[in-house]
């Protein structure tokens, strides 16, 4: 029988077959791996944008829907109370009377019944009759305490704000949604019978029962009536109701949530019935791009503004169309209650919402038209600042559209 002997690959045909097999295996070289890596991060960077637009673009829809339920919550209420609800005083729905709480209640606090908010509305109306309540919480000189003024309104938050909702209960209700008070910046009353306010132009005034005024333009002045909608006669549809106000994390420098001052030689600086030298080239005059100028900012923006829903007063939810949307706020001196001029603001790009006394909401530019930096301010007649300005005013004889 012939003996059969098999090579167990030590043969020299046997690796030469083994190496030409692994020379045929593919792969990538390093270069091409470097390459395909390249490409993946070209597409990221790409598509990364795209998604944070579209995220945006999702989150200023939801803010415009609730801009439209604040102005729908204003046409129900004057639906059932054939009038608007006042800018700033007690939580009744007529005339308060003298103990109610200083007449400082926001007109967030009444439209609460209407964006399904009854029982916080109850509570606010409970505490509002109580002054001594409202002067240490609304008005707080010490802690702030954990009751209706504290809590966080769903409603009254932009998705786009970069602020988170407060990890406390012992913290003020925050809102990024402010009542315009036309061009003019009116003050708020400190709760006597002699305070003096000038003219009140737009939809909405922070001043109470008790004050007398040379000139009411407001349609929510509460010293003459809560006005009815036919009232607004430059149109509905031409008339800003509220805007929008981005929220301090304390970055008291930033221009969109700061409050700028002056001192005591600024141009600015007047008294509350001399307007000839009010402009809002002495605000401007007070940042230097995103960013106010060293010591010419206030604390109050981390405290105020946006961050009370329930305070009535002006420098807590009101803004003026007079600085551009986006643009800074300043304040005319030290006191608290100082004529100020608030812009809306917000995390939009290149401009903010409002709505519209008609309850369309609308995109404003922050490079709408605002008149000339030099205008002054007017308490009589059309206004100096523009689309911006005429927008604001509710009964000045013009009618512009955004």
């Amino acid at each position: 029988m012939r003996k059969v002997s098999f090579s167990l690959g030590n043969s020299r045909g046997g690796n030469e077959l083994n190496d030409s097999r692994k020379r045929k295996l593919p792969a990538f070289t390093l270069v091409e791996l470097l390459v395909v890596i390249a490409i993946i991060g070209v597409l990221i960077a790409l598509l990364l944008p795209a998604v944070q637009a579209a995220r945006e673009a999702a989150r200023r829809m939801s803010c415009t829907n609730k801009l439209k339920q604040i102005g729908t919550a204003l046409h129900n209420y004057h639906d059932v109370y054939k009038s608007l609800p006042a800018g700033s005083s007690g939580s009744w729905h007529v005339r308060p009377d003298a103990t109610e709480a200083l007449n400082a209640l926001s007109s967030l606090v009444r439209i609460l019944p209407f964006i399904e908010q009854s029982a916080l509305y109850e509570q606010c109306a409970a505490l509002d009759k109580v002054v001594s309540t409202w002067q240490t919480t609304v008005y707080p000189s010490g802690s702030v305490p954990n009751n209706a003024w504290c809590v966080q309104i769903s409603a009254y938050r932009c998705p786009s704000e970069s602020v988170p909702v407060p990890s406390t209960a012992s913290v003020f209700g925050y809102s990024n949604y402010l009542a315009c008070m036309g061009d003019f910046p009116e003050h708020s009353n400190d709760g006597s019978s002699t305070s003096t306010h000038v003219a009140h132009r737009g939809v909405f005034s922070p001043i109470n029962r008790n004050v007398t005024s040379a000139t009411n333009r407001s349609l929510m002045d509460p010293n003459i009536l809560w006005t009815k909608l036919t009232g607004i006669t430059d149109g509905t549809s031409s008339t800003i109701a509220f805007s929008e106000r981005c929220v301090s994390a304390g970055n008291i420098n930033s221009v969109k949530v700061g409050l700028g001052i002056h001192d005591s030689n600024a141009v600015i600086t007047v008294s509350n019935t001399n307007f000839a030298d009010w402009n809002p080239r002495a605000c401007l005059e007070l940042i230097s791009g995103n960013e106010f100028l060293a010591g010419k900012t206030r604390t109050e923006a981390t405290t105020y503004i946006s961050k009370r829903y329930a305070d009535g007063r002006h420098f807590a939810n009101y803004f003026n169309t007079i600085i551009p949307p986006n643009g800074p706020s300043c304040q005319v001196n030290e006191a608290t209650d100082g004529r100020s001029m608030n812009a809306a603001s917000s995390y939009h790009s290149g401009g903010v919402n409002v709505v519209l006394a008609d309850c369309a909401v609308r995109f404003v530019s922050e490079t709408v038209d605002c008149g000339p930096s030099t205008a002054k301010i007017r308490t009589l007649g059309k206004s100096n600042f523009g689309v911006w300005g005429a927008a604001g005013t509710a009964a000045s004889g013009e009618s512009s559209s955004l």
